[in-house]
């Protein structure tokens, strides 16, 4: 008997060990997880609540619905040989997607049309469902085709011919910038060159995607499509003119696609997903997981998304209670999601998940770090102007001094400067009027903040999204208005300010938190180099 009890008892270390060691090897959260596949295949006894460290899971994931957006992979459009593409999407159905993302920016072009039709003939009958991105000014720049009647009579006979597999479409990037950067490579540096809608009439480049959408009337050309075609705007949380969205568009969408920009931190996940809902009315909600850098971060020495904060944003989301699908962005056969895929219904491979969650929001709520990501980075402004010249464009808010997220590169000089641990970008007449305050206010807006730097123990927060009473998004925070007396008109001017100081100074600043005005004090120190 006792023989037995020990041979128990080193099953069960055993079995643990499996668990917690690739957690915690070298005591680094970076590292990619090292669980077998094979273990947690799928038994007949997923059903059964297993704790694992401490872990559990109340219940088997309840997403379901899982979508490709525009994969590292051979895209399936481009597939010429129809019994190719069509073991190509028979592939991507048992790996467990039933939806397929591509971008198409010209209904008027011959290739663009033809690769379309045949992508829907081979999918004709299967369970995989093709969605069609739109793109906006940001991303298609002036010569781009915005003629929204002419998509949605298009779009419209699609559906009439594969009624199965066309599900509808989506405009990209729908409550952001359009930056003036990438309108230039589009536009020969004539970023003032008007656009022309189907009457010939001219229409301006606003700064903001959604202003350009209802002055180009594309909700008017929304009312003319067919119920069973379905449109998903892609929103943004640090998107602005959102509230815009919800009052002119609402009733034409079907559902809305959210993403974020600062998808390497997850504290505010749950919380943003279920902002979102109440502001849409629970409309259905589909949520997009990073597995690779976007170009807002290709500029900088930042590794690709680990398997952590992958699994870490799949276990919040399925736990919203709000999202009913994922959006995997470009490496679709990342080895994590596949992992994912292929076990979502062990309980005890869930349990890992939750853990992984845990020690995520962990990471980013203590001092020393932050996450797998820090955007507080200082440069000079010679090495601004290089990384403008180098930057490959999507976003265009600004950023920690007045750069844009992706012109943020990491360099760290032999002697680091004094920080003050925060991320803030301009504050933009749209972006003043989600925080409720005068549109031609001025000041620099906190989006983040170090836990621990000098900045949060001067009581600087970043920024927070609520619903209000009506179920209208407000932004809440702190936006600097001044830094030792001298006036901020936006980020660059904190960073003109901070040029004086050295480390130990005292820095004042006058912040305006939610329509409160407030002197705050912060003793400036420099912070580990991941910063």
């Amino acid at each position: 008997m006792k023989t037995v009890t020990i041979a128990l008892l080193s099953l069960q270390l055993l079995l643990g060990s499996l668990f917690i060691v690739p957690v915690l090897v070298n005591g680094s959260s970076e590292n990619q997880l090292l669980l077998p596949a094979k273990f947690f295949a799928p038994s007949n006894h997923t059903k059964t609540n297993v704790s694992v460290a401490n872990e559990s899971t109340k219940s088997i994931t309840k997403i379901r619905n899982f979508g490709m957006w525009a994969p590292y992979q051979q895209p399936l459009e481009s597939i010429e040989n129809t019994t190719e593409q069509k073991k190509a999407i028979d592939a991507i159905v048992k790996q467990g997607y039933s939806e397929y993302y591509f971008a198409m920016s010209d209904f008027k072009s011959k290739l663009g049309t033809s690769m379309t039709e045949n992508l829907l003939q081979s999918a004709d009958g299967s369970k995989l469902r093709i969605i069609i991105i739109l793109l906006p000014p940001s991303e298609a720049g002036p010569k781009g085709n915005f003629d929204w009647n002419g998509w949605i009579e298009y779009l419209n006979s699609l559906k009439t011919r594969h009624p199965s597999s066309l599900d509808g479409f989506v405009i990209d990037d729908f409550n952001f910038f359009n930056n003036g950067v990438h309108t230039n490579k589009q536009n020969n540096n004539d970023s003032n060159k008007n656009h022309h809608d189907a009457n010939n009439n001219a229409i301006k480049f606003p700064k903001e995607n959604v202003s350009f959408m209802i002055k180009s009337n594309l909700e008017e050309a929304l009312q003319k499509k067919r119920q069973d075609l379905h449109f998903y705007p892609l929103l943004y949380f640090e998107g602005v003119k959102t509230n815009d969205v919800k009052r002119t568009y609402y009733n034409n969408t079907d559902g809305i696609i959210v993403a974020s920009t600062d998808y390497y931190n997850v504290t505010e996940l749950a919380h943003n997903l279920n902002v979102f809902s109440k502001v849409f009315n629970n409309k259905p909600i589909r949520y997009v997981v990073y597995t690779a850098r976007t170009s807002t971060y290709i500029n900088q020495n930042f590794s690709p998304p680990s398997d952590r904060l992958i699994l870490s944003t799949l276990s919040i989301a399925n736990k919203s209670g709000v999202v009913k699908g994922i959006i995997v962005w470009r490496n679709t056969n990342s080895p994590v999601i596949r992992d994912y895929l292929s076990n979502m219904n062990d309980t005890r491979y869930l349990s890992v998940v939750s853990m992984m969650e845990k020690l995520q929001m962990r990471d980013e709520n203590i001092s020393s770090r932050y996450g797998m990501y820090n955007p507080f980075t200082v440069s000079t402004q010679q090495e601004e102007q290089q990384s403008l010249k180098n930057h490959n464009h999507r976003y265009s808010d600004k950023s920690t001094y007045g750069k844009t997220k992706e012109d943020n590169s990491n360099i760290i000089s032999s002697s680091p400067p004094p920080r003050l641990g925060i991320s803030t970008f301009d504050l933009t007449p749209a972006v003043a009027e989600d925080m409720r305050l005068p549109i031609n206010y001025k000041g620099a807006v906190v989006q983040s903040v170090i836990v621990g730097s000098p900045a949060y123990k001067a009581g600087i927060r970043g920024t927070t999204l609520d619903a209000d009473q009506s179920g209208y998004l407000i932004k809440k925070g702190d936006v600097i208005i001044s830094v030792d007396g001298h006036k901020i008109n936006g980020a660059k001017d904190i960073l003109k300010q901070m040029k004086k100081k050295q480390l130990g100074d005292m820095l004042t600043l006058t912040v305006n938190t939610n329509g409160q005005i407030r002197n705050l004090n912060a003793k400036l120190e420099s912070l580990s180099p991941r910063y």
